[in-house]
């Protein structure tokens, strides 16, 4: 049977239809399925975000203490490391440096007649001082004790007239606090030339009193003359000095004595008779 005029083109707009209506549902499915993934994937990452928040503000652990996180007093242990060395500078008015120190400080402390140990830790001490005409002042700060430094400045040169030290400590955790002081006057320890620095890698012991005393090692001290905040040049301590030069003393010492042993040896068998002597 013939179909009517525009029956055909009717059923072709009807199929068009009917396709276009799939591909839209089938966009929409797809749509609605990267939604919801997404929706998923910022779920997780909101999740995971306080973590890693609290993550980065963390700060990562420096190690033991040196004395007890409540500050407590510091502790005081009978075998210790070697302290560790850091510099310890004052500004003046003008933001430049007036006073350069680097060195390591340890307190000795005897109880009980036994000897306890405690090193100052730069990164829990406070630097604080003055530099005057004639006398400029270094003081160390820390929890449960302090060391202060008092430099005198006559003749063009600088020095170190009087040391005092204190510190509260306790031998364990818990334990009772003890209490050291000292001082020591009247010295002239570290001197140097303006313009020149102290310097000085063996270790001074200064005896402040009958059961305290302060090691200080690998010292290099400037009160006077400081150009560009640098140290200046070296004046070696005579500690230093006699231990850098005494092996070669010694080994010139030892090197004339078996000269003179040889010459001497040589000497004796020139003058000894050769041959028979006649009766």
């Amino acid at each position: 049977m013939q179909q009517p005029c525009g029956a055909g083109r009717r059923l072709q707009m009807k199929d068009a239809l009917v396709t276009l209506q799939q591909n839209v549902g089938a966009l929409l499915i797809c749509v609605l399925l990267w939604t919801g993934t997404s929706v998923a994937m910022e779920t997780q990452q909101g999740t995971d975000l306080p973590s890693a928040r609290k993550q980065e503000i963390t700060p990562p652990s420096s190690g033991t203490p040196l004395y007890d996180p409540k500050h407590s007093a510091p502790l005081l242990v009978p075998h210790p490391k070697q302290p560790p060395t850091a510099c310890y500078d004052i500004m003046d008015s003008s933001e430049s440096e007036c006073m350069k120190t680097q060195m390591g400080v340890q307190y000795m402390v005897t109880v009980n007649k036994s000897m306890l140990y405690f090193n100052i830790h730069p990164s829990s001490t406070r630097v604080t001082g003055v530099c005057g005409q004639t006398t400029s002042i270094l003081a160390l700060n820390f929890t449960g004790g302090h060391l202060e430094f008092t430099f005198r400045k006559e003749d063009n040169t600088s020095y170190v007239t009087s040391v005092k030290a204190g510190l509260e400590g306790s031998v364990c955790k818990g334990c009772e606090h003890l209490l050291f002081k000292g001082v020591k006057t009247n010295m002239k320890l570290f001197e140097a030339h303006a313009g020149f620095c102290y310097k000085c890698d063996t270790q001074t012991t200064l005896p402040l009193a009958a059961n305290l005393s302060v090691k200080i090692i690998h010292a290099q001290i400037q009160a006077l003359g400081i150009t560009d905040n640098k140290f200046g040049l070296e004046e070696e301590c005579w500690p230093d000095y006699y231990r850098r030069v005494m092996p070669v003393v010694l080994g010139g010492v030892a090197i004339g004595v078996c000269l003179v042993a040889f010459l001497t040896y040589l000497l004796i068998r020139e003058r000894r008779p050769h041959g028979y002597q006649r009766i």
